[in-house]
């Protein structure tokens, strides 16, 4: 069963078959950093840079419906489109740089949609995960 998530640029997911949530960094198969998100003109694109122990790092730049990067024999990273965000920011006072709050305007930050697919072993994590406690 394809696992499917939504990442914004500059966040990383880490995969591997033995992964301590607790030591990410030592533990980890694979590492995708997900450096840019493209939404032009109909054109969807994520830029992605892997890390993999056995391979070392690569660049690769992933279109929705296109090609799948292979991680490895058994699983893949695919993009299926993207998926807009919409945020208020929060505004700084521009004399002392206190947050004064959120601002008016709404910006749409891009999101990709992935589909990763492997064995039940294999396990994600994301970066930006928290503890059940």
């Amino acid at each position: 069963m394809p696992l499917r998530i939504a990442r914004a640029a500059g966040s990383v997911f880490y995969g591997g078959e033995r992964l301590d949530p607790d030591n990410l960094e030592d533990t980890f198969d694979h590492r995708v950093w997900v450096r840019s998100v493209i939404d032009l003109d109909g054109r969807h694109e994520t830029l992605l840079n892997v890390h993999t122990k056995r391979k070392g790092h690569q660049e690769i730049v992933l279109e929705a419906g296109g090609e799948r990067l292979q991680l490895t024999d058994e699983v893949f990273v695919e993009m299926t489109g993207i998926q807009p965000y919409y945020t208020k920011p929060r505004e700084n006072c521009p004399d002392c740089g206190r947050d004064v709050g959120v601002m008016n305007k709404t910006f749409m930050l891009p999101q990709a949609r992935l589909i990763v697919v492997g064995p039940r072993s294999y396990q994600i994590v994301r970066d930006d995960a928290r503890k059940k406690t």
